[in-house]
């Protein structure tokens, strides 16, 4: 090692590095360059971060390599410190600082990273339990200035919890809560003469305080402490900065907690665009930003995000969002003026009310301390639940830097670094030296060509089609792939996969690793969370819990199961920094094979397999006897979990009638037998028609009485019978407007932003995004976009010369009377397809007949 020693202090001091130390140390290397060896003596080299950085792909004559050239401060100090999300430090060794960088109320500075330590209890566990927090939630109003092509807030709405606990929800009951609204004039309107009593008597009465201000750059002084809000970081973010930089506010970085010399590059247009770039996120940082619309898009499915559909679907609520096109009336009367301002209140309690439901802050920060990252990071990320992502990457890097291990350095696409590091103001030097090592911590990795990065995924087995009028059982792997890993210890310590990595295809995967191989991380890792999940049912069957006690260990469970889960998806994503294709294909192969062998199996014991997914297995038991299905069930699980030692089968549905139509498309009257013996009956589906957003209620509506009737005990005359005469009945309720309006509202989502579309008038939501747009509204990638189709001007002759999507309308026009419903488009092309697919199985009737009803 004196030679490389003697070289690498001439590179160094060639960087232009003069304040370095290096000690000798041997570490492993697993990863994916087959021309490192997997254990060598290396050169730990360490410099300040305030010194040039040494190039990345260098290399010279006694050495090959250099690690951790672009590995960033703060994710040096989580592994280094053993950080593992939000927890108590104990910081040694402080100092005062006296610079005032920071909007904190008090700032300490430590000379050595070593000063801080998590702090444990007696148990030796790190302390997690934080205290209460201080959360508002924030509601923009705002108006489009067609003038000046800009996004303008007329008012704002604040909801502030001041004692949130972050570890469960907080009881209504003892929310501390406080309600507050600012709202500005409209240009050459004042307020009415009797505003400001009613001002005065709302707050006294309702404890709704109301500022009224006469301009925009008045009230924007009030916004600088927003931690909450509803579509805040794609929409509300951008309008806040732009309007506070059009109106110098002084101030405007207390939107986060860092003091800031220089604004960030703000996107050009009217605001509210949706590729906010990623230093506009970062003006946050210090404050922990949460989106309900993001939280939502993982946590539940839903026909639309938008505020009002999910108060509908989670919270009961029914509510309606007001039309601002009437803004002037409204603000000629007080009592409007007042109302318009507790609607923009309301909704700010609903992003309250919906964090709550979903439980967000509880969920994030137990995946955040499970992973050891930042939890800040959960909220800012496209997908905050992103544990095949951020939070499986510092998961491993924690584990492999423990036992270690060198880690794979992040890749960069090509000139992405710069890129990134273009986006700061270069006038902001205080922005460009915290934000620039903050931005390059999260870059995309550089994507493999399609044919190297693709591989076959679960086995999908050929469907047996049709009705089936007795009992099917649904049996499945439990966490497959998480099972897998342990059961054949997979892991990038123990499968010898980097010596002929280009070689290996679906022909020629790795071998299993030899049943002698020691435990490797990957499933050390996965038993850990499997066995932690495993004593945490067992404690929420406790029932002396307290509701908020089970509560609690719902989240905790919830979180060890998304974890473990999606260990495998940082192996089979491109985008992972600890991708490794042979390993997920090792892993999908295995998974096949497994697949394949239960499906053989129970064949051998004269067992019917109708159909096979990935984990799942189909069995049709031809006995209507539901004592007689689940003695094959348990005569099937005993032979399959007899062959492996980790691996469980287990009964996860049984069906008493089922329509198998193809492949990930079915439909199945479940039941499930109480521990009273009382059986409860519910309908299944997976991949049908109903449960697609682009189909209107209606069709949904129609296609589950249809299936109500298919998968009733009538005789097969009664159930054709049945749906002749419904879709007679439905024929006639749409003719005569005995339909509701909202019952034909179709939800497509926005893939890419509007221009981006080629021609669009193809795409009916397209055609209504742009008018939504026309119209001051705010159109983004990812929004949901509601819409009708509506009559031709001509409807007898224009109805199949004009497109769909120029006839397709936001709801408001045929709710104001602008247009009319195209009731014969709706039969003929919304409800009647689906049915028709329902009814393959059935040979009594046809499309003919199905169409004649409607």
């Amino acid at each position: 090692m004196d030679d490389v020693e003697e070289e690498a202090a001439g590179v160094i001091e060639r960087c232009n590095i003069y304040n370095f130390e290096w000690k000798r140390r041997k570490r492993k290397y697993v990863f994916d360059d087959a021309n490192i060896p997997r254990e060598a003596e290396y050169l730990k080299v360490v410099y300040g971060y305030d010194e040039p950085q040494l190039p990345k792909n260098m290399d010279g004559i006694t050495f090959s390599h250099i690690f951790g050239t672009n590995t960033g401060p703060l994710e040096q100090f989580l592994i280094k410190r053993k950080i593992m999300g939000p927890c108590w430090l104990a910081i040694n060794d402080v100092k005062i600082n006296d610079n005032e960088e920071t909007w904190c109320k008090v700032e300490f500075r430590v000379e050595d990273p070593k000063a801080c330590s998590p702090m444990r209890d007696a148990d030796g566990n790190i302390l997690t339990k934080g205290p209460p927090l201080v959360i508002m939630s924030l509601k923009l109003k705002t108006i489009m200035n067609l003038q000046k092509n800009s996004n303008e807030i007329i008012a704002a709405s604040a909801v502030i919890l001041e004692q949130a606990n972050e570890d469960e929800p907080t009881p209504k009951e003892d929310q501390l809560m406080k309600r507050f609204a600012v709202i500005r004039q409209l240009e050459k309107q004042p307020y009415p003469d009797d505003f400001y009593s009613f001002v005065s008597m709302e707050s006294s009465e309702n404890c709704f305080q109301i500022v009224p201000q006469r301009t925009e750059s008045a009230l924007l002084n009030y916004l600088t402490d927003i931690i909450l809000g509803h579509n805040f970081t794609d929409f509300d973010l951008d309008i806040l900065l732009r309007r506070m930089k059009d109106h110098n506010v002084l101030h405007w970085h207390k939107i986060g907690r860092l003091k800031r010399k220089g604004w960030p590059r703000l996107q050009s247009g009217s605001g509210g665009i949706p590729s906010i770039a990623a230093q506009q996120k970062k003006v946050l940082t210090g404050r922990i930003i949460c989106d309900t619309y993001l939280a939502s898009r993982d946590l539940v499915r839903a026909k639309s995000y938008q505020l009002t559909d999910l108060a509908r679907s989670e919270l009961s609520i029914v509510y309606e969002d007001m039309d601002l096109a009437n803004l002037p009336q409204i603000y000629t009367n007080a009592l409007s003026l007042i109302e318009f301002l507790r609607h923009c209140s309301f909704e700010a309690y609903l992003a309250v009310a919906i964090m709550n439901k979903l439980q967000i802050l509880p969920l994030t920060k137990e995946l955040t301390n499970l992973a050891g990252n930042l939890w800040y990071n959960a909220y800012l990320d496209d997908n905050i639940l992103t544990p095949t992502k951020l939070l499986n990457e510092f998961l491993l890097l924690h584990s492999f830097h423990d036992h270690k291990f060198l880690c794979p350095d992040k890749k960069y696409k090509p000139d992405q670094q710069r890129a990134i590091l273009s986006t700061f103001n270069p006038e902001d030097e205080d922005s460009a030296d915290v934000q620039s090592e903050t931005l390059l911590k999260e870059p995309k990795i550089a994507s493999e060509g399609q044919n190297k990065t693709s591989y076959s995924g679960g086995l999908v087995l050929e469907p047996k089609r049709g009705f089936y009028g007795k009992y099917v059982l649904v049996l499945d792997f439990n966490s497959l792939y998480p099972s897998i890993i342990q059961e054949f210890n997979i892991c990038f310590t123990t499968v010898n996969y980097r010596q002929h990595e280009e070689e290996i295809n679906e022909e020629n995967v790795p071998q299993v690793p030899d049943k002698s191989m020691p435990l490797g991380l990957l499933p050390r890792l996965v038993k850990t969370f499997v066995d932690q999940r495993k004593q945490v049912k067992l404690q929420l069957k406790n029932s002396s819990l307290s509701p908020a006690e089970k509560l609690q260990y719902n989240i905790k469970q919830q979180a060890l199961k998304l974890t473990a889960n999606s260990m495998y998806g940082c192996l089979g994503s491109s985008h992972s920094r600890f991708y490794a294709r042979p390993l997920a294909m090792l892993i999908t192969s295995e998974g096949r094979r497994i697949l394949q062998d239960t499906a053989n199996l129970a064949e051998n014991l004269h067992l019917n397999v109708i159909y096979g997914d990935t984990d799942s297995i189909m069995i049709f038991t031809e006995s209507p006897s539901l004592k007689e299905a689940k003695f094959v069930a348990e005569q099937l699980q005993k032979e399959v979990n007899t062959r492996y030692s980790l691996l469980e089968i287990g009964v996860d549905a049984i069906f008493k009638y089922m329509l198998l139509l193809q492949k990930k498309k079915y439909a199945a009257l479940a039941v499930e037998e109480k521990e009273n013996g009382d059986i409860v009956e519910s309908i299944e589906t997976k991949g049908i028609d109903l449960v697609r957003r682009d189909w209107c209620d209606l069709s949904r509506e129609v296609s589950m009485w249809i299936l109500k009737i298919i998968l009733s005990e009538r005789k097969r005359e009664d159930i054709v019978r049945g749906i002749h005469a419904t879709l007679l009945q439905v024929g006639k309720q749409v003719r005569s407007n005995a339909v509701k309006l909202e019952k034909f509202v179709i939800y497509k989502q926005l893939t890419k932003n509007v221009n981006d579309y080629g021609k669009s008038n193809s795409h009916p939501h397209v055609e209504v995004a742009k008018r939504m747009r026309a119209a001051g509204a705010s159109v983004k990638a990812g929004d949901t976009i509601p819409y009708v189709i509506c009559q031709a001007e001509n409807d007898q002759l224009d109805r199949h010369t004009s497109s769909v999507a120029t006839r397709a309308y936001p709801p408001d026009y045929v709710k104001n009377g602008i247009k009319k419903i195209d009731l014969e488009w709706y039969l003929a092309q919304q409800v009647h397809p689906p049915v028709v697919r329902l009814c393959m199985p059935i040979a009594e009737t046809d499309v003919a007949q199905l169409a004649d009803c409607l």
